[in-house]
């Protein structure tokens, strides 16, 4: 996953499936850097499906959807 954020404060990602459920969650401190790459595909398993992906610092909170093929 591909982010940009404003500053350096401690940010979180997660995904969350169709159903609601968090099925990820990374804390992204400072040395992730404003932007950057997180290899969600090394960190877990994704089954096949529809996900919406937050990033999440201070109170805002960006959102994307994502889609996960095998």
């Amino acid at each position: 996953m591909w982010f940009s954020r404003p500053d350096l404060a401690l940010a979180r990602l997660e995904v969350i499936d169709l159903s609601g459920r968090r099925v990820f969650s990374r804390e992204l401190s400072q040395d992730y850097g404003v932007r950057g790459v997180f290899d969600l595909g090394s960190q877990v398993r994704l089954r096949p499906g529809l996900y919406q992906v937050l990033l999440i610092q201070a109170e805002r909170v960006a959102s994307a959807k994502a889609v996960v093929l095998r």
